[in-house]
């Protein structure tokens, strides 16, 4: 994947099911699948499911996508 530089204070902490899903390009269906079996730790905020970005970096690791976030001076800050 592509670095796309995002300066901390506008990288979201959380992400919609569909953003998650296109970030590590699987259908929102398959990452919708992992949290039903309890793989992937997800929230409903108000009407919508979310995902944090470090869980979601977490169950990338898992499945052998190896590393999603680049470590900035806060936390993460791009996106490989």
């Amino acid at each position: 994947m592509e670095v796309f530089p995002m300066p901390d204070e506008q990288a979201p902490l959380t992400l919609s099911i569909p953003t998650a899903a296109a970030l590590v390009g699987m259908h929102p269906h398959t990452l919708r699948k992992a949290i039903r079996e309890g793989k992937v730790k997800a929230a409903m905020v108000g009407r919508v499911m979310k995902i944090s970005r470090a869980e979601l970096a977490k169950y990338w690791r898992e499945i052998g996508g190896g590393d999603l976030f680049q470590k900035g001076n806060q936390g993460d800050s791009h996106v490989q």
